[in-house]
């Protein structure tokens, strides 16, 4: 049974799917079209679990396509399990980098909220953070 949804209205969509076509070392894997702009989130076992984007319709693709319920025990799985979520991760870090080093931020967090680069550094950790909270917060996560 193929799934078709048109998204609107702002709602979280994570949906899944088996990536598995056929069995053996040479099997197919499914994967959505391009046009759908779906963004993978994570593998798990053999599904593939991918964010669709608000206002798509969900065409036929020929294989089932499940809506994921997002509870707070799905979200903190795709969240361990997702490359997107580690890059986000990294991308994070990359920008703090950019301004502090590891060794700056120890001797920061030895100063204390007295000293007024302890406020600019974390103020700017705080920009960073807030920043790769709304980017994972785009897929739902």
């Amino acid at each position: 049974m193929a799934w078709h949804i048109v998204r609107g209205m702002g709602v979280e969509m994570i949906a899944r799917f088996e990536t598995a076509a056929s069995d053996g070392p040479f099997g197919t894997r499914r994967k959505l079209p391009n046009e759908i702009d779906a963004v993978t989130i994570a593998e798990i076992g053999t599904w593939r679990y991918v964010y669709i984007p608000d206002g798509k319709a969900m065409p036929d693709v020929g294989f089932e396509v499940e809506p994921v319920p997002l509870t707070a025990e799905t979200r903190a799985a795709l969240k361990r399990a997702s490359g997107y979520v580690a890059a986000i991760n990294d991308a994070v870090r990359a920008r703090v980098r950019s301004r502090y080093s590891i060794e700056d931020e120890i001797g920061l967090l030895r100063v204390g909220a007295s000293d007024p680069e302890y406020l600019r550094w974390n103020a700017w950790v705080e920009e960073c953070r807030a920043w790769g909270r709304a980017e994972k917060a785009k897929v739902g996560l």
